[in-house]
């Protein structure tokens, strides 16, 4: 999973490096900076380590690939899912599109708040979960990922995380985080960024209302991460985290046009965290 992420985002930047335009090269290069120190075991010299409270820290200044290792996109699709008529091919909002082992395709409906499997060649095979809040329902999917044995998990509202077997059947659901009370300044919202094997999750507690001081001015709004079981007790904290690149404006805080945001990748049993250059 991580090599297809590097992969991908190495073509993409590829891609956006063959653009004049200032803004486009520096979002690609900040992306490319952000993913490869996910896939890159042994330092080199455009990258520094450090540690930091257990956790191992690497610094990018530049991608550590030469132009010959560059990959690029296909000119055309391998694969297209919505360009038919029939109602499973008209897709509203997709969040997350995994595969499965045999080549089946998952993807979220997030409009219709269901999954939806396709073939190896993208024929309609079925239709599972659906909106509510019983078991094997949702009321808003955030995000579709697959962990080991092409067990489905579906992260949803309340931090919670839903799983399935790979035709469909519903298995489990995490314990739900309570909602938030938006009246309060201090209200933290919590929401899960990844799904782990064994019924854990990777969440992160979040200030509705982050303080950065006088209008203008710029910080890191940070989170509290930690790993919670399937029953919602805590089993790792890297604690607090920068999430995203915030600036203080009239009407409260706002996200500078492209901002730093948290990147996250994981595979199931392990998880990368990056921002900025880290």
């Amino acid at each position: 999973m991580l090599n297809f992420i590097s992969q991908l985002v190495t073509r993409e930047n590829s891609r956006c490096l063959s653009s004049a335009a200032r803004t486009r090269k520096r979002f690609c290069q900040l992306l490319s900076v952000t993913v490869m120190c996910y896939s890159v075991s042994t330092p080199s010299r455009a990258q520094t380590v450090r540690d930091s409270a257990g956790i191992r820290i690497v610094m990018n200044t530049k991608p550590t690939w030469t132009p010959a290792q560059q990959l690029y996109l296909s000119v055309a699709p391998t694969l297209v899912i919505g360009d038919r008529g029939e109602e499973p091919y008209q897709l509203t909002r997709v969040r997350g599109a995994i595969q499965l082992s045999d080549g089946r395709i998952v993807l979220g409906e997030i409009a219709a708040n269901e999954l939806r499997v396709y073939d190896a060649k993208g024929i309609y095979v079925k239709t599972f979960g659906r909106k509510g809040d019983g078991p094997g329902e949702f009321r808003s999917i955030s995000n579709v990922v697959k962990l080991a044995g092409d067990t489905i998990a579906v992260l949803h509202e309340r931090a919670s995380v839903s799983r399935f077997s790979s035709d469909g059947k519903y298995i489990t659901r995490t314990a739900d985080d309570g909602d938030v009370d938006f009246s309060k300044p201090d209200a933290r919202s919590i929401g899960v960024l990844l799904a782990l094997n064994g019924g854990a999750r990777l969440a992160v507690s979040m200030p509705r209302n982050p303080s950065g001081g006088a209008i203008g001015a710029e910080f890191d709004a940070k989170g509290f991460h930690e790993v919670l079981n399937a029953s919602g007790g805590s089993t790792a904290k890297p604690g607090e985290l920068p999430f995203m690149q915030a600036k203080v404006g009239k009407n409260g805080v706002e996200k500078p046009w492209l901002g730093a945001e948290e990147v996250y990748a994981g595979n199931g049993s392990q998880f990368y965290l990056g921002y900025g250059t880290q």
